[in-house]
């Protein structure tokens, strides 16, 4: 026999037999010349009959159950019994050219020396090394370092020359590529046909596992298998007299642990100890591994500047490492040993938003973390004066098995605005010597495009910004260059693909909405009901010159509501959506991603119209259920220029680094607009609350639970009875769970009432002095700023806390002896937690936006808006009434 075939079959016929009649169809007489041994499942015969119908053709067929075997054992059987000059492995599912197994054999027949070919192998992630195109030819992997099979799998090998290179057992699932590897570390050739190809078989992946963490992701050995089993145990016996590895296996154990880089910086917790495995195991592995091999000199990987520092700082034992630095009077280099890694010129300063401020341009910015920022200092100068930047750590950290990497350097710059022609210009030094980094554009925040001398954002006062020759520009431009900057938006607009009718209604228009004050407000466009709606309904009781606009979907309930109160809704999608949005002076939301939720998919719009809108986004917490996300809500990914918090918990996770909002005036503590529907209707009442929530514990009589023992021992309380006997106070206990014949087992007090029935709790809590609640999550009491007890849990910080009834009814005791007023802490924790809109929420937040707007000059005055000072907050109840 000519060649001998190994197919390994799955649970799969269909596609085994698919590969079957692929090798079957090879040209030529090889046919008859090959000895098909196929591997699998075969204990029932009629499965085995299934393969012979198709495999008539071939000269011999034999089967292998596979039983326990190992891959190893599996493989060994087979060379052991291959009975043929030469031998290859398939998988079922792989396919080959008509002509691939006769053209590589007749070349192996043609040169004795030879014993491994192939053609160009393509499968998932196995085209790392075979990026060539030199049609036929003998490779030799001394000039040659990336383009070589890493398995036998459609790979034609002599069949002497395997026997004389057994699959090794302990290298587990790499015993294929370990066996590879070590056979060419000896041949150091092969011969490969670029013209032929084989298509290895893939594991189906559904889109959603894509994503998933494989399974015992937390385990090192997930990780660091390869190199365990196959890769380190390679670097130990590969090496050649000269004590080094040969380049191209260099070049494969780089390329792995790359990979396995990849997969870390997708991993965001992970076990120290196990992390330390990870991290020993590739620095063992990338010690044998030449500098110049990491630094890509060779061209193969094309991986980044900060690929590369990763790379060598597992190499030298430092993650966070930094590269040596040297310099010349045009550029600073990355260098590591003789070796260049990057200049200065390659590296820029993206403004990733531009905003403008009380005359103060605001930017924030972003750039690589190339030069280490102990030995470089970064500045930028603008209109004769020196800016010293601080970094803010702002953005998703970037984890790396569970700790976080230095990737990026971020930084937010307040410069007052020039009245005259300006240049902003970065600058890095080191050792007195300062060079110029361009500045790029490249996010709709950053408002102008790089190279587009017609790109510019409005600063007022006829001044705009526009980028040139890698700078930020600011200067003052005629009517006639502003139009002329306008059609060319227009025209890029055009070319990018933006329709016919919204850029002719935006043109027409633009004269129109100009000096409107336009607000639009969004919630869930479904189902609407947010804070934003909220928000709507307060503008439009107000008498400003305002029109506001509250967007929803065509048909849906929160439009069906709107129209019934008499409201016409916005609706999502139509022109006129699009236009007003286009040029809205203020957006409020309560849901991220502005841009996507206007114009899902990025329809009809681009980043010629999105870059002119000066609109003030405002973002809104909608309920104290909500959890900011750092993707979502950190304030440059809608380019939130005010942040309305409801609860201490939530400003207080915004206000980490990474969300961005540090060292801004953008988060405002306000309290929810749902806070204003709670009223406190407590004046001259007697009446103390308790909400008390029963969850039935399984076969326990209610009298024998704890949660009957402790309300009794409350209840027998001698002093609380007492204390309530000689006030005029009363105890109304409110169950949530209980029966009316369960609460009859309960002591009966003269001035204590028990409720079982359908109540109102949000009238009760209105009406009572003071609340006693087993929820941790209790808000209305220090809304209303009443006397809170958290009752057995933990509950926020505005409220007292008593563990054991006796400790509750000595905080009740205190409270009746001394009278139903919140204490100055707990208020002061309140006002912390909740914001201290005293005179409503919707009132606060919506007087913010008008003085945010007047300052950044925006509206021409208070005059023109009835601000707090002279607006009756009864107008706006007798309204909404």
């Amino acid at each position: 026999m000519k060649l001998s075939v190994l197919l390994t079959v799955g649970a799969s016929d269909r596609v085994a037999l698919d590969t079957v009649l692929n090798i079957a169809g090879q040209s030529g007489e090889l046919v008859k010349d090959i000895f098909l041994i196929i591997a699998g499942d075969f204990t029932e015969d009629d499965r085995k009959k299934l393969y012979l119908e198709r495999s008539s053709a071939f000269g011999m067929t034999a089967f292998i159950n596979i039983g326990g075997k190992s891959e190893a054992e599996l493989l060994n059987t087979f060379i052991k019994y291959a009975n043929a000059d030469y031998c290859t492995v398939m998988r079922a599912g792989g396919k080959v050219d008509p002509s691939y197994f006769p053209r590589l054999i007749a070349a192996l027949d043609s040169d004795p020396e030879l014993h491994i070919a192939c053609g160009r192998l393509a499968g998932s992630g196995k085209n790392t090394f075979f990026p060539l195109s030199v049609r036929a030819a003998v490779i030799d992997l001394n000039k040659s370092h990336n383009c070589f099979p890493s398995t036998f799998e459609a790979v034609v090998v002599r069949t002497s020359f395997a026997a004389e290179h057994p699959f090794e057992t302990e290298a587990g699932d790499f015993t294929q590529q370990k066996c590879m590897l070590k056979a060419l570390c000896e041949e150091k050739r092969f011969f490969y046909d670029d013209r032929l190809t084989a298509w290895l078989a893939e594991k189906r992946i559904s889109p959603a596992q894509k994503d998933m963490l494989p399974e015992n992701s937390d385990k090192a050995e997930t990780y660091t298998a390869i190199f365990d089993n196959c890769l380190i145990p390679l670097t130990e016996t590969c090496k050649g007299k000269d004590g080094r590895l040969p380049l191209f296996l260099q070049h494969f154990i780089t390329a792995k642990v790359m990979e396995c880089n990849d997969r870390g910086l997708r991993i965001k917790e992970f076990p120290e100890d196990e992390r330390s495995r990870v991290i020993d195991t590739l620095q063992k592995v990338l010690r044998p591994i030449e500098d110049k091999v990491i630094c890509d000199v060779y061209g193969i990987f094309s991986a980044n500047p900060e690929e590369k520092r990763l790379l060598l700082g597992l190499k030298h034992g430092h993650e966070n490492y930094f590269p040596d630095i040297s310099y010349n009077s045009d550029k600073l280099f990355s260098v590591q040993k003789d070796i260049v890694l990057f200049d200065s010129t390659r590296l820029f300063i993206e403004i990733v938003q531009l905003n403008l401020y009380k005359n103060n341009f605001e930017l924030d910015c972003c750039f690589d973390n190339i030069f280490s920022e102990r030995r470089t200092k970064l500045t930028a100068e603008y209109a004769g004066e020196e800016y010293k930047l601080n970094y803010d750590r702002k953005g998703q950290p970037i984890m790396y098995f569970g700790k976080k990497l230095e990737r990026q350097r971020t930084f937010h710059l307040s410069i007052p605005l020039s009245e005259e022609r300006a240049e902003l210009c970065f600058f890095i030094l080191f050792k007195g010597c300062k060079y110029e980094l361009k500045t790029i554009f490249r996010t709709p925040g950053s408002r102008i495009e790089d190279g587009c001398h017609e790109s510019i954002f409005p600063l007022g006062n006829n001044f705009f910004a526009r980028a040139e020759n890698g700078r930020l520009v600011t200067l003052a431009l005629s009517e006639k260059a502003q139009r002329r900057a306008f059609r060319g938006s227009m025209k890029r607009a055009a070319e990018e693909g933006v329709s016919f009718n919204l850029r002719t209604a935006y043109r027409c228009t633009e004269f129109w909405f100009k000096n409107k004050n336009i607000w639009l407000f969004a919630d869930d466009t479904q189902k609407g009901g947010g804070a934003a709606e909220d928000m709507f309904r307060y503008a439009m009781t107000r008498h400003d010159e305002l029109y506001c606009y509250y967007i929803t979907d065509r048909e849906s309930p929160a439009a069906q509501r709107l129209i019934e109160d008499g409201y016409k809704p916005l609706y999502r999608g139509s022109l006129l959506h699009k236009l007003l949005f286009l040029n809205a002076q203020v957006y409020v939301t309560t849901v991220p991603d502005i841009l996507q939720k206007n114009f899902p998919g990025n329809d009809d719009t681009s980043y010629s119209l999105t870059r002119l809108s000066t609109t003030t986004n405002v973002f809104l917490q909608n309920s104290p259920e909500d959890k900011p996300a750092i993707t979502k809500n950190h304030r440059l990914h809608d380019n939130v220029r005010l942040c309305f918090c409801g609860t201490g918990d939530y400003i207080e996770e915004l206000r980490k680094p990474e969300y961005g909002y540090e060292n801004t005036e953008v988060l405002k503590l306000t309290g929810l607009t749902s806070y204003d529907l709670i009223t406190d209707n407590s004046s001259g009442s007697d009446m103390l609350l308790m909400l008390a929530k029963y969850v039935s514990e399984e076969q326990a009589p209610f009298k024998d639970t704890e949660f009957f023992k402790r309300l009794k021992e409350l209840l027998e309380n001698e002093k609380l009875k007492t204390a309530l006997n000689d006030s005029g106070y009363s105890l109304t206990i409110a169950f949530e769970g209980v029966t009316n014949d369960e609460a009859g087992a309960l002591p009966k007090l003269e001035k204590v009432t028990f409720l079982t029935d359908d109540f109102n709790a949000d009238e009760l809590k209105s009406r009572s002095s003071l609340i006693i609640t087993d929820d941790p999550e209790e808000l209305s009491a220090g809304i209303m700023r009443k006397p809170l007890i958290y009752f057995g849990t933990e509950g926020k910080p505005f409220g007292e806390k008593a563990d054991t009834p006796e400790q509750l009814a000595d905080i009740l005791c205190g409270y009746i002896e001394n009278g139903m007023n919140i204490k100055e802490e707990m208020s002061q924790k309140a006002d912390e937690y909740l914001g201290s809109a005293r005179d409503g929420c919707k009132r606060e937040i919506y007087n913010t936006i008008i003085t945010y707007l007047y300052d950044n000059h925006e509206i021409e005055g208070y005059e023109d808006f009835e601000v707090a000072d002279n607006y009756e907050e009864n107008n706006y109840n007798e309204e909404n009434n």
